[in-house]
């Protein structure tokens, strides 16, 4: 079929308009004028308005799927089209990552978490990260991998499946709810390690409750006993600063794509240096039998998508504009105001501890019902509130999972705990 180059253009130009592409590119640097100046009653809602997300939603699940703000969408589709038109390619500059230009990207990525280029592999996310590991670690059969009772999926699932396959041992205990201190924490997993354990694959911060662990303490202990340590990411890249030397894993995996806002599929694991070569690759290319390349050699999985690392390193730089410690005490002043309102709540409690120590930007609320039902599909459907719900167990009532982005606003939180006392009220 031919294309009409007039109407393309047309087309094109009525996506511009409507807010269905990002804005020009002129108009593309903007918001650099204004997202260094101190912070004032208008500054959030300025970077409210970087995101897409219309003024009437209050996404509050951003532990699920984080959104990217306008700097990151324009970044992938100015790479995309630059690529796709070979304008501005070099014979033998390849669109592609594994090869040229992932150096400078894990270089980036790497000053951002504290590690050397050296030591990222570029991944889809953190569950391809921990299955590097899983699947990669020489282990023997009776062998045993220490884990949480609160892991992703993503998290565990490798190991569960090397066990079944391979006679592997997986051990998981139970996590305080609330914890009352991190030291509470590390005296549950000490306790859960035996002569046989050989790994401990734990999360930074926890899907289930948002809870932050002590994984600088638990890597030291792992590092004394000769165990392997890996710590699941996934939640913390963005949300809290990294360092990754002061942090003393051995691995460690995320997905940007959640608290960094940047594109879905993009993803890193760190490997201490000298650990890259303990690891088989679980998809073998041309250098999977070079362990000198290190990581790099972890990463090379053939052709895939350099458009999505350009916008992960323009999320870096918009994270880095803004500032950490400004996003921190932002998120952390949200979760606050929120477990704040909440508690006026009769019957509601918290799964998780409060931040800075055992949380940041995550509340997990639980509820005074028996079921929770439709609740979370009502509180989307009915009131544009997106939560993440979670059905009473045996020992544990109903929950809400709540995440305070740094584009959610005031407003947006007051909405949110009025709606929910309507919805209590109304389940009582």
């Amino acid at each position: 079929m031919t294309v009409n180059r007039r109407t393309f253009g047309a087309e094109m130009s009525a996506l511009l308009l409507s807010g269905l592409l990002p804005r020009r590119l002129e108009e593309e640097s903007r918001w650099l004028e204004w997202v260094s100046e101190p912070v004032s009653a208008g500054y959030w809602k300025k970077i409210r308005h970087e995101f897409l997300v219309p003024d009437d939603i209050a996404y509050l699940n951003n532990g699920s799927l984080g959104l990217s703000p306008r700097p990151v969408i324009e970044a992938i589709y100015r790479h995309l089209l630059e690529t796709e038109s070979v304008k501005s390619r070099k014979y033998g500059d390849y669109p592609w990552w594994g090869y040229g230009p992932s150096l400078e990207i894990r270089k980036t990525l790497g000053d951002f978490i504290g590690a050397a280029a050296e030591e990222i592999a570029l991944t889809r996310n953190a569950t391809e990260g921990i299955n590097t590991v899983a699947s990669g670690l020489d282990l023997n059969a009776g062998d045993e991998v220490l884990m949480t009772n609160q892991e992703h999926p993503g998290g565990r699932s490798a190991w569960y499946q090397r066990a079944k396959r391979y006679g592997i041992l997986v051990k998981e205990f139970d996590l305080p709810f609330p914890p009352k201190s991190p030291a509470e924490i590390l005296e549950k997993l000490e306790a859960a390690v035996t002569a046989r354990t050989r790994v401990i694959s734990v999360s930074h911060i926890t899907t289930i409750t948002g809870g932050i662990l002590p994984v600088k303490e638990i890597c030291a202990l792992a590092r004394r006993r000769g165990i392997v340590s890996l710590i699941d990411g996934a939640h913390a890249i963005g949300q809290v600063p990294l360092d990754m030397h002061d942090i003393g894993c051995d691995y460690y995996a995320t997905s940007p794509h959640k608290w960094l806002y940047a594109p879905k599929g993009t993803g890193a694991l760190y490997c201490r240096k000298g650990m890259a070569e303990r690891l088989w690759c679980h998809t073998a290319s041309g250098t999977w039998d070079k362990p000198e390349l290190g990581c790099e050699r972890l990463g090379n999985v053939g052709t895939s998508n350099l458009t999505l690392l350009i916008g992960l390193v323009a999320a870096i730089d918009f994270h880095n504009r803004i500032g950490a410690a400004r996003i921190l005490s932002r998120e952390n002043y949200l979760a606050q105001t929120l477990r704040s309102e909440l508690s006026q709540i009769k019957g509601v409690w918290f799964g998780n501890g409060a931040p800075p120590d055992l949380s940041a930007a995550m509340v997990k609320v639980m509820l005074p019902l028996q079921k929770l039902g439709q609740m979370a599909d009502k509180l989307w459907e009915d009131h544009k509130i997106w939560v993440t719900g979670a059905e009473a167990s045996d020992k544990l009532p109903p929950s809400i999972r709540l995440s305070c982005p740094i584009y959610l606003t005031e407003d947006d939180l007051q909405r949110t705990v009025a709606i929910l006392k309507q919805e209590l009220t109304r389940s009582a």
